[in-house]
């Protein structure tokens, strides 16, 4: 979804409707590809309508140039396999491309890519949608907000999340502030790995305390960040995040069976690798030590638990 405007005056000439503005080129896992030609007629609905130079993430159907190729409709075209979806090695040629043809002025803000419930909820509110929600928060919980019962609705609360998610997170927080005056908020669980996972090369990327309160409390409005950290993975051995089990428990990985943990050759060896797991302060959220202190400069820097 491309965010683009064009000069007003330029679009509304009639001379100018079938000119090109650009073309969008979305790319999968296998490198199979849509393309999307925008034309100066596409921002308007009708021959007669007036282009106001606004900014646009829509785009209108034209007899001579649907708008077609910016939807994907089939659920797995991007990314038919699970097992791979944060593997961005050489075999993912996920990729989007705006060309620009230089037969008009134009600006570009940004390309967000929606899921139907993203864009039901930023680019192209659902009423249904939007009504449920405000009945969550205003009907159930704001309803039984009493400043003299101490057993009043807390907070909202979401799960780990992942980087993406974060517009559709800053939505649904400015709402609940809006509708319950700032009396109830969204907290979020924040697990250090799983957000930046769907960043691209995340290995050589670090949320130090700055980003986190950038992106969870300046941007997403986020009022309580809960932190996590795995001292046992649930791996097997072929992961560098399997963890060991004391030996005394005669247990060894079956995930079937519901045993996570590989069964430690001795209690000192089971010892030695917890201890290494809770010291250890690279990034991550195996990193008991790390996560506490980050979660420690977080809390200093944006004034919140």
């Amino acid at each position: 979804m491309p965010r683009i405007r064009i000069d007003y005056a330029f679009a509304n000439n009639p001379l100018n409707q079938r000119l090109k503005v650009c073309k969008i080129i979305t790319t999968n896992w296998e490198g199979d590809t849509l393309t999307q030609i925008i034309e100066v007629q596409n921002f308007k609905a009708f021959d007669s309508s007036s282009y106001v130079g606004k900014y646009l993430t829509a785009y209108y159907d034209r007899s001579s140039n649907n708008i077609t190729n910016l939807t994907v409709t089939e659920n797995l075209w991007f990314n038919d396999d699970p097992l791979r979806a944060y593997n961005y090695g050489e075999g993912c040629k996920i990729d989007f491309k705006v060309y620009w043809y230089d037969e008009c002025d134009m600006w570009i803000d940004y390309v967000r890519v929606e899921n139907k419930p993203a864009r039901d909820l930023l680019t192209e509110p659902n009423d249904l949608f939007v009504k449920q929600l405000r009945f969550e928060v205003k009907s159930l919980a704001l309803a039984s907000y009493n400043e003299n019962s101490i057993y009043n609705p807390y907070n909202f609360y979401i799960e780990e999340f992942e980087f993406n998610h974060l517009p559709s997170i800053a939505a649904v927080s400015d709402s609940i502030l809006r509708w319950t005056g700032g009396k109830i908020r969204l907290l979020a669980n924040y697990n250090y790995d799983l957000v930046s996972a769907s960043i691209r090369r995340y290995d050589d990327f670090v949320f130090d305390a700055n980003d986190v309160k950038y992106y969870l409390v300046d941007y997403a409005k986020i009022r309580g960040v809960f932190t996590n950290s795995y001292c046992f993975g649930g791996f097997s051995m072929s992961s560098p995040y399997h963890s060991y089990l004391p030996p005394a428990l005669n247990a060894d990985y079956s995930p079937a069976g519901g045993i996570l943990g590989h069964k430690a050759v001795s209690m000192k060896a089971y010892e030695d690798t917890l201890q290494t797991v809770i010291d250890a302060t690279q990034p991550g959220s195996l990193s008991f030590r790390y996560i506490l202190r980050l979660s420690n400069e977080v809390a200093s820097a944006a004034g919140i638990p």
